[in-house]
Order: C-alpha cells, then structure tokens, then sequence
C-alpha cells in the first residue's frame, strides 16, 4: 500500500545503536524506476547490490538472492554483535544457528501474515512493519 520509508525503518530497527553497515539485494531491469529506488536506498545510507533476473531456455526465471544474503551474512558473522534480516522467508532459519555460532545476535524485520512462524522462536528480536514504516 505504498513506498518503504528506509530512513524512518532503519532507525526504528537499529534503535539508537551504530549502524555499521546496510544492504539491500534487489532484483530489477536497468532503467529509471531501478535508479530512482537505489536512490533512495543510498539517501538512507544503504548500499545495494543488483541482480538481473535470469530466463531459462524453458521459460521459467530466477532472481532470488538467497545464498548472495547468506554469503554476506557470513562474512560480517562473529565480526557484527547484531545482524537484522528484513526478510521472513523460512530459507534463512539455518542462518540464525550458523551466525549465534559466531557470536552474532539475529534479529528479523518483515510483514506481518508473510513472515515465516518459527522466526518469533528463534530470532533474538522481531520486528512486524506497519504503515508506520511507509513514506506519508
């Protein structure tokens, strides 16, 4: 029903504490919508990487970012005290175990009805977005 307000989210997920590092992965054609939305994101100081969906030879098409959020998740894990995953695909359940394995606390971001149920028992935090998180 509207537009993220990601300066407005990110300080309401972080809650006062350093921000080291955000990103996004996003998937989108080059073009004006995808440089207006990373725009955004950079004004919010978030950093994004891009994927180009990818067209099979029989018609069907992959643009998921899974194992890229996992790899980058592993690469700050024991160096983060706290990861946010804005996210409530169940894929990621694994990720906790493998990041409080490395001294690192998860704390999960998503909407409500689309967030997997075993995130509020294994997420150190969670966090269901509104209305209030969308730009007025």
């Amino acid at each position: 029903g509207g537009n993220l307000d990601f300066t407005s989210l990110l300080q309401r997920l972080v809650k006062g504490r350093a921000l080291r590092h955000a990103v996004a992965f996003a998937v989108a054609p080059e073009g004006e919508e995808r440089r207006r939305f990373e725009d955004r994101l950079r004004q919010a100081s978030i950093h994004v990487q891009w994927k180009v969906k990818q067209v099979f030879d029989d018609g069907t098409i992959k643009a998921d970012w899974d194992v890229g959020l996992a790899v980058a998740a592993m690469q700050w894990a024991g160096r983060a005290e706290t990861m946010i995953i804005a996210s409530g695909d169940g894929d990621f359940l694994p990720l906790i175990s493998a990041l409080e394995k490395q001294g690192t606390q998860v704390e999960v971001a998503g909407w409500p009805g689309r967030i997997h149920r075993a995130w509020s028992e294994r997420a150190n935090q969670l966090t269901l977005l509104d209305a209030q998180d969308l730009i007025r």
